[in-house]
């Protein structure tokens, strides 16, 4: 009698251990995806889990300046029903080297992604020097958060390897252009100076230019995401009036500009596409980015009363100023 009761009871438990283990299941499967947008404080990672998105708990990212970090150290949560995931990671060291992995929770405990190493980028705030174009035309440089960027309007003539990018000063010819052209605004090389050139986004289209560069060597034209970084670290509320030279010299008497980040943002204005007339100088500075959209692509728009920076996107055939960017 003790035999069989002791045998019953070794087989209940084995079947209560079993269903236990069965209920619970297997962690979550769980791969982390590349870190990207890496500034001296931010950045962004995700991931993707085979998981059904009804069965989870929690899903995310966790980060650590130690190896194989967890849910009991830095972390963002996605409360999506989704398979793939995304966040930023904010309140970042500059030059310091952090690993994270994506992690999913379900009822059988949390599974963790592959763990990915970066380093956020060095601080190069107030760093000053110049740059010169293939024109011979000298830049000063200014270093804001973990970027360098020219402190003046590009004036160039030519791209970097020398060939020349068509001046075209006629209304009717400039709006029904579709290949690269400069001009100066009022076709006066006076503005050359203070406001450098205004160029169609032909010029800077590599499909259009035969891949040809129009920043010095080492430079660029900023993507929209880059912008978006100078942006994040000068605090979108403030950056517009953070970017603008300050004072009346260039700028209307409602300006706002403070320069306390050193880019002295000039209202070089603008050249329109429909009619090939110029207009907004001393109201508006305007920028192209190297991102396209379609027929137009994004720019980015500093007003001389707006404390922010607006994007706006336009056909390729208005012409705006440029800002290079250190690679």
């Amino acid at each position: 009698m003790k035999t069989t009761f002791k045998i019953s009871f070794v087989i209940l438990s084995v079947f209560l251990l079993y269903s236990c283990k069965k209920d619970k299941g297997t962690l979550p499967v769980v791969s982390t995806s590349e870190v990207t947008e890496i500034t001296l404080s931010t950045a962004i990672c995700g991931g993707t889990m085979t998981a059904d998105p009804y069965s989870i708990v929690s899903k995310g990212i966790c980060w650590s300046t130690e190896q194989n970090p967890t849910i009991a150290d830095n972390k963002t949560v996605d409360n999506s029903l989704t398979s793939s995931f995304s966040d930023w990671m904010t309140g970042l060291s500059a030059t310091t080297t952090y690993y994270v992995r994506a992690f999913a929770t379900s009822s059988a405990g949390t599974g963790y992604g592959n763990q990915i190493k970066f380093t956020t980028l060095i601080d190069y705030s107030g760093q000053t020097g110049t740059v010169s174009d293939v024109d011979g035309n000298t830049y000063p440089t200014i270093g804001i958060g973990g970027q360098i960027w020219m402190a003046k309007n590009l004036a160039t003539t030519k791209f970097q390897d020398g060939t020349a990018i068509p001046l075209v000063t006629g209304n009717t010819t400039w709006a029904s252009l579709s290949t690269a052209a400069y001009c100066y605004y009022n076709n006066s090389l006076d503005n050359k100076t203070n406001y450098g050139g205004l160029y169609n986004f032909y010029t800077i289209d590599p499909s259009i230019n035969g891949n040809k560069n129009v920043c010095p060597t080492g430079w660029h034209v900023p993507t929209d995401m880059e912008f978006i970084t100078l942006f994040m670290y000068l605090g979108q509320g403030q950056a517009g009036q953070k970017l603008k030279e300050s004072g009346t010299s260039h700028w209307l008497s409602s300006n706002t500009g403070t320069n306390q980040s050193g880019f002295s943002a000039l209202p070089g204005g603008v050249r329109y596409d429909g009619n090939g007339m110029f207009d907004q100088i001393g109201y508006d500075c305007l920028f192209w980015s190297s991102t396209s959209s379609g027929v137009n692509t994004v720019n980015l728009q500093i007003s001389d009363n707006a404390a922010n920076v607006n994007y706006t996107s336009n056909n390729k055939v208005f012409g705006f100023s440029i800002r290079c960017l250190k690679n």
